[in-house]
């Protein structure tokens, strides 16, 4: 493999996140065409891993200075200045390796991220078509893509976008929880309710979909389906004093009192050690209302 396939495969992995497997990468690329620009590009990748954003971007002007043509450090320092918040400094530089390879799905992205930024959603949309149509299956372009049609307005294509994601990558969690949460705002509890149960099945660990399929349960009114998820929930996560709250809340309904007052009496607990000072008079509200009902 040459040195240019290995720098690109890891400026793929760079705007997916996966720093580890791009050090790897230019490691590699640096082993089988020693070059000092790689050197400097890599030095900046490790500073930047480290959140040493000013050294990282020194390394790169060290790399530039010595290989103005090296894309990689090029796009590196264009995503550190969108990292920094230096919109217009990452549009030269990205500008600049689009100038030269329309095609080069890194820079897209990133100057993607930067359009959203911007407030400016079309430009963003244009983006990341683009980045589709080279790649149809890389799912965090279809992710993005659903916000900026959330953006625009356009809440089926959203959707659409989403669940392309979550089939593309099925252990993305947001991709599941955005799409539950747009279908709640639109009252469709039961598409919302057959996400979140996808979800579980792809991550069973997960507190979070069950007390949020729990929630849905509830407000379907399968209260005995919502005391299995929050129960489950808790199994997982038993210092979340909102969906101890809810169970609470739900044995209340079906009339077990007894039930209701420790769950709300260990939530209680939970806030005052979490200093969740909200949720703690909500909670201090529910089991007044308790003992009025049950005095």
């Amino acid at each position: 493999m040459t040195a240019d396939s290995l720098l690109v495969q890891g400026l793929t992995s760079l705007w997916q996140g996966r720093y580890a497997q791009t050090l790897v990468l230019w490691q590699q690329a640096a082993t089988v065409e020693p070059q000092p620009a790689i050197t400097h590009s890599l030095r900046a990748l490790v500073a930047l891993v480290n959140r040493r954003e000013s050294e990282a971007l020194t390394a790169c002007e060290a790399a530039l200075a010595l290989d103005p043509q090296q894309q990689e450090a090029r796009i590196l320092r264009g995503y550190l200045y969108y990292r920094l918040g230096q919109d217009a400094l990452a549009f030269a530089d990205l500008a600049a390796v689009l100038a030269v390879d329309e095609h080069c799905l890194p820079a897209r992205m990133i100057q993607a991220y930067l359009h959203v930024q911007a407030g400016r959603p079309e430009a963003a949309l244009a983006d990341l078509n683009q980045v589709i149509r080279l790649n149809p299956d890389f799912a965090e372009a279809h992710y993005n893509l659903g916000h900026v049609h959330l953006a625009l307005g356009d809440r089926p294509a959203a959707l659409a976008a989403w669940r392309t994601a979550q089939q593309l990558a099925p252990n993305r969690v947001d991709a599941y929880l955005d799409q539950a949460q747009l279908l709640v705002q639109q009252n469709q509890l039961r598409e919302a309710l057959a996400v979140l149960s996808e979800l579980i099945q792809a991550q069973p660990q997960l507190a979070t979909a069950f007390s949020q399929r729990g929630s849905l349960r509830a407000a379907l009114g399968d209260s005995t389906g919502a005391l299995v998820d929050y129960t489950r929930a808790l199994e997982l996560n038993p210092q979340d004093a909102q969906t101890r709250l809810q169970r609470a809340m739900e044995r209340a309904k079906v009339g077990d009192s007894r039930g209701a007052d420790a769950d709300a009496h260990q939530a209680a607990d939970d806030c005052r050690t979490q200093n969740k000072v909200g949720l703690l008079q909500r909670i201090k509200a529910f089991i007044a209302q308790l003992g009025e009902v049950n005095p």
